[in-house]
């Protein structure tokens, strides 16, 4: 009977030993110390970019406070150096600092949070952090066109660095989903381009503004008993006004471009107001009577 006291006596203090033990470790686990610094994450940079903080997204469970920081990092200056992070943090011993240089000299930085408790348990984790710039071509481009015509549009964005390109607006383009496209408005238009990366990144580049000059055909009087007859003597261009109406002379060159416009009550006008350059242009002459004539002039200087 004794003996089965004693057993029973010694089978309780043994459950009790394994409750204990089974309780002391799981209480251990419970309470430690846990630290995760964040996702990897990347940041926009622009010319003027806005405060980059670091570490705002830490989680810190279990634990006793208070809580003490350490932020770490390496970056590679040259000449066998490098920065710290008490070069590029504006503070290495709080929770979420702030970047103050590093945009400028890399692509990217590792960043080691070391965390220490009340108790002096410590532990790490690590955070990279991302910068995205803006490195396609800058700039602003005036074009003339006249209506009808195209031209080809190149932004010259490098290759591999963007995920997406597009025209602002789409108007009057053949593929505006693109860095380089075709480009044919009806009317003067501004264009930018855009390009996202793989950061989601958004970067405004270079502009155009398209100017279009409006292109119209007049119908010509065929009657010869009312034609003006122009002709060429010397540097003059002469026709017939014998009325001394008011005529209106335009110049275009062969692609119908407007070049130069003069209006007289002369039955001639001199070809040295316009200042041609030799080549092949064509001379619009017309009369209140809306009498109107159509000549092509080889100037030869």
């Amino acid at each position: 009977m004794k003996s089965q006291k004693a057993l029973l006596k010694r089978s309780l203090r043994y459950a009790y030993f394994i409750c204990f033990i089974s309780f002391t470790i799981l209480l251990s686990t419970y309470s430690q110390l846990i630290l995760d610094a964040g996702k990897d994450t990347a940041f926009c940079v622009n010319l003027y970019p806005d405060t980059i903080y670091v570490g705002s997204n830490i989680l810190i469970e279990n634990g006793t406070p208070p809580f003490s920081f350490a932020w770490e990092c390496k970056v590679p200056k040259g000449l066998n150096s490098l920065y710290t992070a008490s070069d590029i943090l504006n503070d290495t011993t709080i929770r979420s600092p702030y970047i103050i240089y590093g945009p400028t000299i890399t692509d990217s930085i590792m960043f080691y949070l070391h965390l220490s408790d009340g108790s002096n348990d410590t532990i790490s984790d690590s955070l990279l952090v991302r910068f995205s710039q803006c490195i396609c071509p800058l700039g602003y481009t005036v074009i003339s066109l006249n209506q009808g015509d195209s031209i080809w549009l190149d932004a010259g964005v490098p290759d591999g660095k963007y995920v997406k390109y597009y025209y602002e607006p789409s108007y009057g383009l053949s593929n505006p989903d693109s860095s380089a496209t075709w480009c044919k408005p009806d009317t003067t238009t501004d264009y930018n381009i855009v390009t996202i990366d793989t950061f989601d990144c958004v970067c405004s580049c270079h502009s155009y503004k398209i100017q279009v000059t409006p292109v119209s055909t007049r119908e010509m009087n065929d009657n010869i008993e009312d034609s003006l007859h122009p002709y060429v003597i010397g540097s003059s261009v002469v026709f017939r006004n014998n009325v001394g109406k008011e005529a209106f002379v335009s110049v275009f060159s062969t692609d119908g471009k407007l070049l130069h416009t003069v209006n007289t009550y002369q039955d001639r006008i001199e070809l040295s107001k316009f200042n041609l350059g030799k080549g092949i242009y064509i001379i619009l002459i017309s009369l209140e009577n809306n009498r109107d004539y159509c000549m092509y002039l080889n100037n030869k200087l």
